[in-house]
């Protein structure tokens, strides 16, 4: 690395010492906020670029194949002829796929986690068909589905989020614990989870993924934990419970446990 010369600057951010207080005990809470919001923003700021955890692809190979065949003549396969006796697993150690071969000559790959390494194992695949004295041949082949996860960096309360959003969404909690949206641009379901995280499946691109990333995270945005400052300078949340209406269309909710005074004439 070249030394930086007297004002010259490399492009980094440096932090002024005079800018903390020499003794944190005595300082007051709103300036702490202010010295950490940089830091927040860093740790808080939504992951929109979204993780490939699986790509699914599928392709023809042009002629039948003999499943009991390949079962016993390859390695790493799986074949259970009485309870599909259309289907078999051949599994790959890099890269590290699962490929489903079907008896009429089609083959399903899945576990990759780019389009590049399906496309690989594809391959690799057809070169063992190949060796086993099958003239198959990759055609037609496209990715079918692309799962992946984002991370919003901020908790969600799933009933309100159900709430604000009934008509795209399903939230069931005694079966799953997620809210389930079905996006028609990009054709994506989607699954959010009260710690921030959202999983998508049903892209066929990058692209999808991004456009449904960019989707949720507007959706969720209005249920983001926000605080402000009172005049002594602490912290107090400004977020409504789930079903308040801060402009004043509904009434707050009673809250549990305190003494509620019976009413005149009960005595």
């Amino acid at each position: 690395m070249e030394p930086v010369n007297e004002g010259e600057s490399d492009g980094s951010t440096t932090l002024d010492p005079s800018m903390f207080p020499a003794n944190i005990s005595s300082c007051n809470p709103g300036m702490l906020m202010n010295l950490l919001e940089p830091v927040q923003l860093l740790f808080n700021t939504p992951q929109l670029v979204p993780v490939v955890q699986n790509v699914v692809t599928t392709c023809s190979l042009g002629v039948p194949l003999d499943l009991p065949h390949i079962a016993v003549s390859a390695c790493n396969t799986e074949y259970n002829y009485k309870q599909r006796p259309y289907t078999m697993k051949l599994r790959l150690r890099a890269p590290r796929i699962t490929c489903v071969l079907a008896k009429c000559g089609r083959m399903t790959t899945s576990g990759a986690k780019t389009i590049s390494d399906s496309r690989l194992g594809t391959q690799k695949c057809t070169r063992i068909l190949q060796h086993l004295g099958y003239a198959v041949k990759i055609a037609d082949f496209r990715v079918i589905n692309m799962v992946a996860l984002i991370d919003l960096k901020f908790s969600i309360q799933l009933q309100e989020l159900h709430r604000q959003n009934s008509s795209l969404s399903s939230y069931e909690t005694e079966r799953f614990p997620a809210v389930f949206f079905k996006l028609d641009s990009p054709k994506l379901v989607t699954m959010v989870f009260s710690s921030g995280r959202v999983m998508l499946t049903g892209g066929k691109s990058h692209e999808d993924l991004a456009a449904g990333a960019r989707r949720m995270a507007a959706l969720c945005e209005p249920l983001r934990p926000r605080y402000d400052l009172d005049p002594d300078g602490d912290p107090v949340s400004t977020t409504p419970a789930p079903g308040f209406d801060i402009s004043g269309g509904m009434e707050a909710p009673p809250l549990l446990g305190l003494y509620q005074p019976e009413p005149a004439g009960l005595a």
